[in-house]
């Protein structure tokens, strides 16, 4: 199933992780953001490549592959 990195923070959101949670993962994980961005996102703004593809690694890595377990970016 195909996704965009709103729904994605929103499915990590509703797995426990906090939005400082997210970016702290995603910045251990070398692409830096913050707190503030993954608000935004949540709320529908754009982002870049390279975070749409972190977060994508990040949910990848947080679910276990089932029902809803092929993640991808939508266009």
């Amino acid at each position: 199933m195909d996704e965009n990195p709103q729904s994605i923070v929103e499915r990590l959101i509703s797995s426990g992780m906090s939005e400082a949670q997210i970016a702290a993962a995603l910045t251990e994980d070398g692409t830096s953001i913050t707190q503030p961005t993954v608000h935004r996102i949540k709320k529908g703004a754009g982002t870049s490549f390279e975070i749409g593809c972190a977060l994508v690694r990040l949910a990848q890595t947080r679910f276990k592959p089932g029902k809803r377990g092929g993640i991808a970016l939508s266009a």
